[in-house]
């Protein structure tokens, strides 16, 4: 060691590690204190190399607090009764230290998944017992409700930038795939804990949507009496965080089925008006996405359903349905086994 290096080792170095063990002192997670320990550090930063910080405090004192936190934190909705400082989500006391612990905090991201999991697992739950105990209530009186679209956005979207860069250690390279990339964090995450309720909001009544945040389906087209609650939940939930092709793929292997067969039997109908048929077509096109409205598969749906209307116009046979993936519903399964 040079003698300045020797100086901070026997002085400062010491009473910085100290402060960031002292839960009195730094608490990485209380929304009062958690910032202390980066301004700590950045305070020192121009008389202490960046390395020495990094390597001794920030890797020595800090991550070791930074992990218990983690292993220790509970997610709690907005409407519980608990004021725990646990109800803190990890990205606003993690992504902080992401310039002090960029080797270090990855260790940590299988732990943060399976806490985001498990926390949106809750809030399913938790949404589908308020919506058994609100059957038969007057429609405005929900005070206290929470807002599981709103609550799972907030645990999810601040990972996505960190996630999608990563990919599966195990997982072979591109190239050794052909073209086909690994999926990423990001991917495996939603395919555990995202994936399965969007399929449950999307899927008709008569049909079960199994694993994470599964049950009953919740979308019913019926165009006499149509309730978009559930479209509307899934879109809010689907739009900022799947990829194009996730989203198509979700759409074309659990809405468009029970489009494609509403429409086909209203056409089949002897006293259908196409009128009425025609509104209903457009108004389901405009409710799509702008983002996967443009997609091939997408698309091809659509264009189905103006083909079908145009052959009963005409008198003729239905053309066949477009073929529907089941890509979407094989590799989620398999990256949420990954995950496990």
């Amino acid at each position: 060691f040079c003698p300045y290096s020797s100086l901070l080792e026997a002085t400062l170095l010491p009473r910085l590690c100290a402060t960031l063990a002292s839960e009195q002192l730094w608490d990485p997670v209380g929304d009062s204190r958690r910032q202390r320990g980066v301004a700590l550090l950045e305070a020192w930063e121009a008389a202490v190399p960046a390395g020495v910080l990094a390597e001794r405090v920030a890797e020595g004192a800090a991550f070791p607090r930074l992990d218990r936190a983690l292993r220790s934190w509970e997610w709690h909705s907005k409407s519980s009764s608990s004021t725990s400082s646990s109800s803190s989500l990890p990205h606003q006391w993690l992504h902080p230290w992401l310039p002090w612990l960029p080797s270090r905090l990855p260790d940590l991201w299988p732990a943060v998944r399976q806490k985001l999991a498990r926390a949106l697992e809750r809030c399913w739950k938790e949404e589908e017992e308020e919506e058994e105990e609100g059957e038969g209530k007057e429609e405005g009186k929900e005070e206290g409700k929470h807002d599981s679209v709103a609550e799972a956005l907030a645990l999810l979207r601040p990972w996505r930038a960190v996630f999608s860069s990563s990919s599966s250690s195990s997982a072979p390279s591109s190239s050794e795939k052909g073209s086909t990339p690994p999926p990423s964090q990001w991917d495996r995450l939603l395919s555990r804990a995202v994936l399965p309720r969007l399929r449950t909001l999307l899927s008709p009544p008569s049909s079960s949507a199994a694993g994470v945040g599964g049950g009953r389906g919740k979308l019913e087209i019926n165009p006499s009496a149509q309730d978009l609650k559930p479209w509307h939940s899934a879109m809010a939930l689907a739009t900022p965080l799947l990829s194009r092709a996730a989203f198509s793929d979700l759409l074309c292997s659990t809405f468009f089925p029970q489009w494609h067969a509403v429409l086909r039997a209203w056409l089949h109908n002897p006293d259908a008006d196409f009128g009425e048929v025609a509104a209903w077509y457009e108004g389901w096109k405009a409710l799509l996405p702008e983002g996967v409205a443009g997609d091939s598969r997408v698309r091809a749906q659509l264009e189905w359903g103006l083909a079908a209307m145009e052959a009963a116009l005409s008198g003729e046979a239905l053309p066949a349905v477009p073929g529907v993936t089941a890509a979407a519903a094989a590799v989620p399964a398999a990256a949420a086994e990954e995950e496990e």
